[in-house]
């Protein structure tokens, strides 16, 4: 995969995902288009290269997003994102054989498949910091109930806005330089051969 071009993708979709986050908004609830981007490259990047490089959105993430733990306090934590997006990694890599990597609409299924993960991932860990477990400041007017909630309808939307923008994203592959693994190789040769044989 092709770096530059992957940072240059994501951070135009966080600069999307912030400056848009109003004016596409529907009760609320916005698109995340950081989170489409990350589920078009776990289902086309190299296996061993997925985890580096939704971490790297993950981070963005938890980068850009301030939590508030009393009067004009707001803190930054790094991690709630950066582990989702680790997981849901992994979940898109173990679809690819479930799903066609070129079709849009295989793109907006698994953006809700994935983004499952990596919201559960991101409100348990932060839903754990406020608990009493941990001995720490817990952010305000905080409800997991409630941010699952929220986040099944920004799923659902970036879903939406995958099959549309997916045209898009596939036909810059070229730019990306993925390769075929060997092992995707080997499956479809033998399924070539074996569609062969009476």
């Amino acid at each position: 995969m092709n770096w530059i071009v992957f940072i240059i993708f994501a951070y135009v979709a966080l600069a999307m995902d912030r400056g848009f986050d109003l004016l596409l908004a529907i009760d609320g609830v916005g698109p995340c288009f950081s989170l489409v981007l990350a589920v078009y490259v776990a289902l086309k990047a190299r296996p061993a290269t997925v985890p580096w490089a939704l971490l790297m959105v993950g981070l963005f993430q938890d980068l850009s997003q301030a939590y508030n733990i009393g009067p004009d306090s707001d803190l930054l934590l790094i991690g709630p994102y950066c582990l989702g997006y680790l997981a849901g990694g992994v979940v898109g890599v173990q679809m690819r054989g479930l799903v066609a990597r070129d079709s849009p609409i295989s793109l907006g299924v698994a953006v809700v498949v994935v983004g499952a993960f990596v919201h559960l991932v991101c409100v348990g860990l932060l839903t754990l910091r406020g608990s009493s477990i941990v001995n720490v400041e817990p952010i305000i007017d905080w409800s997991a109930a409630n941010e699952l909630l929220r986040r099944f309808f920004i799923i659902l939307y970036s879903a939406v806005v995958a099959i549309l923008a997916g045209a898009i994203l596939i036909r810059s592959g070229p730019l990306w330089g993925f390769s075929v693994s060997k092992g995707h190789m080997r499956r479809a040769r033998r399924l070539f051969v074996g569609s062969g044989k009476k």
